[in-house]
């Protein structure tokens, strides 16, 4: 329609505030809409003239044949993708037209094709193990025991003892074969994991629906142990191998010469005088680090005061009422020579030995370095939510928005930086990985 019939252009070339009445043009439209569509002047298909030294240039979509079809599958990181990439292809050639290759082209049946499409390309790597025969006469080699035979597609199945009725498949169809160490296989079976990330054994049930493949068990264990996802729930701190005995605990010494405090607490605690007042009391233990022996601070104290530790002692008096009798020095000497030296010997025989063995923290791990991403245990987070952080000086991580979407971070609160001890926190990914940083940055993405 021309300019002067659109009454949209009234706004960018002025019209008095009269002019826009009930009556005019901006409320009915222009008078040639009224007019039969004919006089309208419109141009149908018109034919677009090439501009001065433009040339035409005709495109001809050449269909590939099918045998033709060539894909790298090392490179595929995804079944699904490439199944949609195969039944594109397919429905190029077969239409003869890139129209072919739109999604809304291919249908689900197509899909089914292009999946048993790369299936059959993958059996061509071992096809010809499967037709040979052994010395006694048996066809198949090392798969003669799974009965391995061609359907009417020419895809090679396993199971014909099963062929009346097959319980493992939804149709009761036989599970294809797959070759253990192709990429594809690898990609079906982390297909079949991802479903639900569950266990080995749930993996290669799901897998086996479909598909089977010699060594299934400890190739669904492999795809398992190297899912980020199923890192997470399964992931646990970090721990290192217990130090070494210092020399106080390993050399015979006099009792308490060394002593280890333990402390524990705090307790509400009453006033004596005021009942209602009350405040944070601590209990305390006394060890000694050889002998492993307590002493009773409870009758030879009552309480603990500083004049306690400075003194060793509440009063001037020996404590537990020991007093020297006897009028041989030298002969009590000897008799606590004797002891003394009776007790170390019953001590290096039977309490020593027990000190070679760890009871926990009993293997050497690698400590953290500066970019492993780990998860953050806090105790505030919510079942399921995972916060992850890169190893700094300190442990950063994004501090999302409650019911914000990760996928939509805005990048407010750029960051928070907090102290974490080394066991609150999970190695998920270390930094010395042997893979590159896009893979590094697919895994951290995948959580």
């Amino acid at each position: 329609m021309s300019g002067q019939h659109n009454t949209a252009d009234w706004l960018t070339r002025g019209r008095a505030p009269e002019e826009l009445n009930n009556d005019s043009h901006w409320w009915n439209g222009p008078p040639i809409l009224y007019r039969p569509i004919e006089e309208w002047g419109l141009k149908f298909n018109p034919k677009k003239e090439p501009l001065p030294g433009e040339k035409k240039v005709h495109v001809v979509a050449a269909a590939a044949s099918v045998e033709a079809l060539l894909i790298d599958y090392e490179r595929l990181s995804n079944i699904n993708k490439a199944i949609w990439v195969v039944a594109r292809l397919l429905n190029i050639a077969k239409k003869k037209s890139f129209k072919g290759g739109r999604t809304l082209s291919i249908s689900v049946k197509q899909l089914q094709e292009a999946e048993n499409f790369i299936v059959k390309e993958v059996q061509k790597s071992f096809e010809s193990e499967l037709t040979k025969t052994d010395r006694k006469g048996r066809k198949g080699g090392r798969f003669a025991c799974l009965n391995s035979v061609q359907d009417e597609s020419g895809l090679w199945v396993v199971g014909q003892r099963l062929k009346n009725k097959n319980p493992k498949t939804v149709d009761s169809s036989l599970q294809k074969l797959l070759p253990y160490r192709h990429h594809v296989t690898r990609l079906f079976m982390q297909r079949a994991h991802t479903s639900g990330h569950r266990g080995r054994d749930a993996t290669l049930a799901r897998f086996r629906q479909l598909y089977w493949v010699t060594q299934g068990s400890k190739l669904a264990q492999s795809i398992k142990s190297k899912c980020q996802m199923c890192k997470l729930p399964e992931a646990k701190f970090l721990e290192q191998q217990m130090g070494q005995l210092p020399e106080a605990r390993l050399k015979p010494s006099p009792a308490f010469n060394h002593v280890m405090i333990d402390l524990f607490g705090p307790y509400s605690v009453r006033g004596e005088v005021q009942k209602r007042t009350s405040g944070k009391a601590y209990g305390v233990i006394f060890i000694d680090l050889v002998m492993r022996a307590l002493p009773g601070a409870d009758s030879e104290l009552n309480i603990l005061t500083p004049n306690s530790l400075l003194l060793g002692r509440a009063t001037a008096k020996n404590p537990g009422g020991w007093q020297p009798n006897g009028n041989n020095p030298g002969k009590r000497y000897h008799v606590v020579q004797i002891v003394t030296d009776e007790f170390w010997k019953k001590w290096t025989e039977l309490y020593a030995p027990a000190l070679v063995i760890r009871r926990k923290w009993n293997t050497a791990n690698r400590n953290l370095r500066p970019g492993d991403v780990v998860i953050i245990a806090d105790r505030n987070t919510l079942r399921g939510d995972y916060r992850l952080g890169i190893v700094r000086v300190n442990v950063m991580y994004k501090n999302f928005q409650i019911g914000e979407k990760v996928q939509k971070y805005k990048g407010h609160n750029e960051a928070v930086i907090v102290s974490r001890s080394a066991q609150r926190l999970s190695l998920l990914v270390p930094v010395d990985m042997d893979q590159d940083q896009e893979t590094k940055s697919e895994a951290i993405e995948s959580v």
